[in-house]
């Protein structure tokens, strides 16, 4: 190989070597020495005087360009410069021979580095798409920018002009509701004479009513009456007259089917509530009307109650009821008291009653009746049918509650459809009027109830249930009925204190007797003087009567107040008894001659086991 190739080799390498320090992403400094070098492969070509091939080629080749040959260290670079060529004068042949110890280049390096160069290009071609997209973007902000002041500007004008409509609009409605008042009572619309004079009475014609109402009172108004016309005027007060006739025709149909058979009032009574406006108006236009209109109305109710009432009263009389008579009077000679703890003692036999003691002494059932919450009153046919004994309280009950019910009802339809303050006087009239029969039949069947029997439980319990009935009054706010119910109470405590009476006249009768009362003598038919001692000291089988007859009075007493006549009835009878203790004790002990008994002070112990079970019943409270 010439000198001079040497040379340029040497020189090339040297140059190269400088390049292969240097890095490959950053060029020579402007104005160095390698600045002004060309490509080393491009040199080398020249001076080796080989052929140029095309780009293509060129391309093709460029992985074993110098330039890109990574030199590490000095042996590297070493070992280049000693490379031995063999002869051949073209560099490109010594390449491609592949002889030993031939420079072995990092390809893989190589296509790393072309990768990571196409990323960059197309990262290139990315940022430059991006900048015609951006650029379009802002063409369209622009001009969207220029519609969106242009839409401002409309929106004003639009919002200017719907405050100057909306000014308009609130002037005419002001104008509206001056004139329309003045133009409404100027003019009738004919279909609202039409519906007045032909229509079907209803929610629809009410409202009418109510607008025909208040032109009446505009005529009323001598100031507003004047700006009129005379036709208007007569229109309104035919109309008004028609209305008073439709009117009046349909509360007394109401009122006539009051007096048909079966027919329930209170069905009539909320259908009148209904259109109680009519007689309102009624009220207003023709105040004479209204008045005939009320008298029939209390008439007929008054029939209505009474009949339907009497009717009942006769059902209820059908029921068998317990006969209370003398018989069950403490210290009475009733043989069926034999069956309590008697004795041998002679009684004289007398008109048994329908129940024994016994069936009478249990009150507890009875008493159910006061704590009962049942609402339901018998029936008139199942009181007609009814084959059971039932105590007095029964009858009395289920009239007294009926009545109840239906005079709240009734109170409260007068207070409403008359429009009545409900504690006015006027309004307790027309009750009165309308119950005044009814309150009497109701009387009446008390009397009857209470007047033959001698059942003092019966009587209290009647007491009772009126007591009661007259709190339920209290808590529906209805004190209306006070009256008959405390006349009802002016019945019974006269008959109670009279019952009681009997009871202490019976006792005090018995006592009378108590001489008559003995005991077998001493070697008698037992022949054993101590089976008579024991016999005397048992107590006494009235006493266990008292003690039963006193326990249900305390049951019925226990919401009792201290000045009740019970109180005194009940202490008297206690007297009573302690003195028909006192005096058989007496009569018997006096009549007895055996020695053994007045020294081991029999009396004493006879009274003492009668006062013991007193207590031992009354201790079962």
């Amino acid at each position: 190989m010439s000198s001079a190739v040497m040379e340029a080799t040497t020189s090339d390498h040297a140059v190269h070597r400088r390049l292969s320090r240097r890095s490959i992403s950053r060029p020579p400094p402007s104005g160095s020495e390698q600045s002004k070098l060309s490509d080393p492969l491009v040199m080398m070509r020249n001076l080796l005087n080989f052929p140029i091939e095309d780009e293509k080629a060129v391309s093709d080749r460029e992985e074993i360009s110098f330039s890109r040959i990574p030199l590490n260290n000095d042996e590297e670079f070493e070992k280049i410069l000693n490379i031995d060529f063999n002869g051949i004068a073209s560099l490109d042949t010594f390449v491609q021979s592949g002889e030993e110890g031939s420079i072995i280049f990092n390809i893989d390096e190589q296509l790393d580095f072309d990768t990571e160069l196409k990323k960059y290009d197309n990262l290139h071609e990315t940022i430059n798409k991006s900048d015609e997209i951006l650029e379009n973007l802002e063409k369209y902000l622009t001009s969207f920018q220029i519609d969106l002041g242009s839409l401002s500007s409309e929106m004003q004008h639009l919002q200017n002009r719907s405050v100057e409509l909306t000014k308009k609009l609130d002037g005419r409605r002001a104008l509206e509701n001056e004139l329309s008042a003045s133009i409404n009572n100027l003019v009738l619309p004919p279909s609202i004479i039409r519906q007045i004079v032909n229509g079907e009475i209803n929610s629809t014609w009410m409202k009418l009513v109510k607008y025909i109402k208040k032109r009446m009172i505009l005529l009323g108004d001598e100031s507003k009456a004047t700006l009129l016309p005379e036709d208007t005027k007569n229109q309104i007060v035919l109309l008004s007259h028609k209305i008073v006739e439709r009117a009046r025709d349909f509360v007394i149909v109401r009122i006539k089917s009051l007096r048909t058979s079966q027919i329930n009032s209170q069905s009539i009574q909320k259908n009148l509530l209904l259109y109680k406006d009519l007689y309102s108006y009624i009220k207003f236009a023709a105040p004479e009307l209204s008045t005939d209109l009320r008298e029939a109305y209390v008439n007929t109710m008054r029939w209505y109650y009474s009949s339907h009432f009497h009717r009942y009263v006769k059902s209820l009389e059908k029921l068998r009821l317990h006969h209370i008579d003398k018989g069950i009077l403490l210290g009475s000679d009733d043989s069926s008291k034999r069956g309590l703890l008697s004795y041998g003692y002679s009684y004289s036999r007398a008109q048994p009653s329908s129940v024994t003691m016994m069936e009478y002494l249990n009150i507890s059932k009875r008493a159910s009746i006061l704590d009962s919450d049942d609402s339901t009153v018998m029936l008139a046919k199942n009181a007609e049918e009814n084959s059971s004994l039932q105590w007095m309280e029964t009858g009395f009950r289920n009239f007294n509650l009926a009545l109840l019910d239906n005079g709240c009802v009734e109170f409260q339809f007068i207070s409403e459809f008359f429009e009545d303050n409900a504690h006015t006087e006027e309004t307790k009239a027309i009750f009165n009027q309308i119950f005044a029969s009814t309150f009497e039949i109701g009387h009446n069947y008390t009397k009857a109830l209470s007047e033959d029997s001698l059942d003092a439980y019966g009587i209290l319990i009647c007491i009772r249930l009126s007591h009661k009935f007259l709190f339920e009054l209290q808590h529906r706010i209805i004190p209306i009925m006070e009256d008959y119910f405390n006349y009802n109470l002016m019945i019974f405590w006269p008959k109670f204190q009279l019952i009681m009476d009997a009871h202490c006249e019976s006792i005090k009768r018995a006592s009378a007797k108590s001489s008559s009362y003995s005991v077998p003598k001493a070697g008698g038919p037992s022949g054993n003087s101590l089976g008579s001692i024991s016999l005397v000291v048992v107590p006494h089988h009235l006493t266990q009567v008292f003690a039963s007859f006193l326990t249900g009075l305390l049951i019925l007493s226990n919401e009792s107040s201290e000045n009740e006549p019970l109180a005194n009835s009940v202490v008297r009878l206690r007297n009573d008894f302690e003195s028909f203790l006192t005096k058989v004790s007496a009569s018997i002990f006096d009549n007895n001659r055996d020695k053994r008994a007045k020294e081991g002070s029999m009396r004493e112990k006879f009274l003492f086991n009668n006062y013991s079970l007193i207590y031992t019943i009354l201790a079962d409270l």
